[in-house]
This record gives C-alpha cells, structure tokens and sequence, in this order.
C-alpha cells in the first residue's frame, strides 16, 4: 500500500477525532484557561490532599506564585479550599466541578472518539482497530 493513501487516512481520522474535540471544548468551556494552567489542575487532580505547599513542590513554582494560581482558580470557579478538620492551619486544594471536568479533558476525549467509532464502524473493524492501535503503541 502507497504511503500517500496510508497518510491521508490518518489524517481523515485526526479531522474526525479533533473535530470531536472542538466540540467537546466548546461544551465544557475549555478556552476559559490556558494549556499552563491545565497543566496545574491536571497536577492538583493528581495530588492527594493537595495542598498549595504540595502544588509548589510538584510543578517547582513558589508558594506566592501557587497561592495566585490557586486565587484565580478560585475566581474562575476550578477549585475550592476546604479547611482540614484536625489542623485549622491547613488548607487542602480540590477541584470543583467545573475544574474536574476540565482537567479530566483527555479521557472525555479519547470516550467520545470511543463512542463515534463504535456507532460507525462494525464489531469486526472494531477489533481489528484496537489491534492496530495496541501495536502502534507497543
């Protein structure tokens, strides 16, 4: 098989799974933050009990600058504080709704993709393109 026919079916499939995207991003509102501070709530949804200390240590930012990330977070809805119950000094940073949504934009996705190839294609084309995909990325 040529390569020229190889490339633009690929590229037919990345204009079927970005045009998803777009679609997805118009939804939730995801122009509202930058790709650095998705980067951050990505980092805050990965942290256990993240804290602005902890939030400094994983992205090697300073505390003043993580406490004005984690202030316009708060301003644009992405995240809250919630006070922990045994030690009033410590303030845990969780993702709001909203936030969580946003930061979990790879896996929604990668599920609506899922979704368009499954109600396009049939069973066996199925099979055989997960089988593709697990040996390109092998």
């Amino acid at each position: 098989m040529e390569t020229e026919k190889v490339r633009l079916s690929i590229n037919k499939f990345l204009k079927l799974y970005f045009d998803n995207c777009n679609t997805l991003y118009d939804e939730i509102g995801f122009d509202r933050i930058s790709k650095k501070q998705f980067r951050y709530l990505k980092k805050i949804m990965k942290i256990e009990d993240c804290t602005a200390s902890k939030l400094a240590a994983a992205t090697g930012l300073s505390k003043p600058t993580v406490t004005e990330i984690i202030k316009n977070f708060i301003t644009l809805n992405l995240v809250q504080k919630r006070i922990d119950d045994n030690d009033r000094r410590v303030a845990y940073i969780e993702l709001t709704e909203l936030g969580h949504t946003l930061a979990s934009t790879n896996e929604l996705e990668s599920k609506r993709i899922a979704k368009v190839v499954m109600e396009k294609l049939d069973r066996d084309t199925v099979t055989t393109l997960v089988r593709i995909f697990d040996e390109l990325g092998e």
